[in-house]
């Protein structure tokens, strides 16, 4: 039986599930994500997005602030979901445990507390960001585009480096950390891929605006997770006749990797169209989205005789530009920056 609760637990709650005990190398280390809506009454109403697969949950906290619920899925043992409010740290712990011996995880986050009017969030505006590999250095994995509303909510979209579109939201806390996760590829049995983990925002730390690690999860291939670094910065739109990145004269080097190396001058003008220099044998076409950052372009491969597209994003305070194209065979990564 439900129970009215305390008025300082009413709210939302989001946080990410962790396996339990520690997972050997290389195999994930976040199962899912958790976001609870609690009303006074004792009632709750959420989505438990696991192994890249999204579940409705609803039920009711008893008087010690405790709840039990159980998911049955299809072809798939069921989830048994325990969560229990904490009102001394103001947070919500979930424990979930899949039948028959399978995987536990559990996580825990505070009641998220931004509302756009009284409580704004200092942290709001836009933000561009990149994703490099773990396991390899710096290497370019993806990049996004993001908001953050008053109100805390942070939405983002971009692309992996294998062409795979993520888009998604989650709910800034007080100190800035968020939780990100976003279902990739079409579900195959018994889970689906998924782009999974927690950034921290600071507008007050320029180059470190964005930081964080995400894990690059696909379906029914736990050895194929790529763990991956996350470094952002502030964006803002420019105005009239001022380059997106504080350049003072906008001579910039374009510099592609494997399979297709090249490089080619590029002169950004105050108008942020890019002007390719001569001969531009690959010709070579940039172009940038001014309200996200985003940079699309293509070239010319003359190994293959075919055109190659470009996909990227800015990284204002860093004044350089980050991106991948897709072969046949593999795919290659680009990046502008001031010479």
């Amino acid at each position: 039986m439900n129970a009215a609760v305390p008025e300082d637990v009413v709210g939302t709650y989001q946080g990410l599930l962790s396996v339990t005990p520690e997972p050997a190398a290389n195999e994930p280390t976040k199962l899912g994500r958790f976001t609870v809506k609690v009303s006074s009454t004792g009632r709750f109403s959420g989505v438990l997005e696991y192994r890249g697969l999204r579940h409705r949950m609803t039920g009711a906290f008893s008087a010690e602030l405790t709840s039990e619920l159980t998911i049955e899925r299809p072809e798939q043992s069921a989830l048994t979901v325990k969560l229990q409010l904490l009102p001394d740290t103001d947070a919500l712990s979930v424990e979930v445990e899949e039948a028959f011996g399978g995987a536990t995880s559990t996580g825990s986050d505070v009641k998220h507390s931004f509302d756009g009017r009284a409580n704004r969030c200092d942290d709001a505006g836009r933000y561009t960001m990149r994703f490099a590999s773990l396991e390899e250095g710096t290497s370019f994995s993806g990049y996004a585009s993001a908001t953050v509303s008053d109100k805390g909510v942070l939405k983002f979209a971009g692309r992996l480096s294998d062409g795979t579109p993520v888009k998604g939201s989650g709910f800034v806390n007080a100190d800035g950390s968020v939780s990100l996760q976003d279902t990739l590829y079409r579900p195959v049995f018994p889970d689906a891929g998924q782009l999974i983990g927690a950034i921290q925002v600071d507008r007050e730390a320029l180059a470190l605006a964005v930081t964080g690690n995400l894990e690059w999860q696909v379906p029914n291939a736990l050895s194929e997770t790529a763990f991956l670094t996350v470094m952002g910065s502030t964006y803002v739109r420019p105005v009239a006749r001022q380059r997106v990145i504080d350049s003072p004269t906008g001579s910039l080097i374009f510099n592609s990797s494997e399979p297709v190396n090249f490089s080619n001058p590029v002169l950004l003008t105050t108008a942020n169209r890019f002007q390719v220099a001569e001969p531009n044998e690959k010709k070579l076409k940039i172009t940038i989205a001014l309200g996200s950052g985003v940079v699309t372009g293509k070239f010319f491969d003359s190994q293959v005789n075919r055109v190659r597209v470009l996909r990227g994003i800015v990284l204002q305070t860093q004044r350089t530009f980050h991106g991948f194209f897709l072969t046949e065979v593999a795919g290659g990564t680009w990046e502008m920056k001031e010479f």
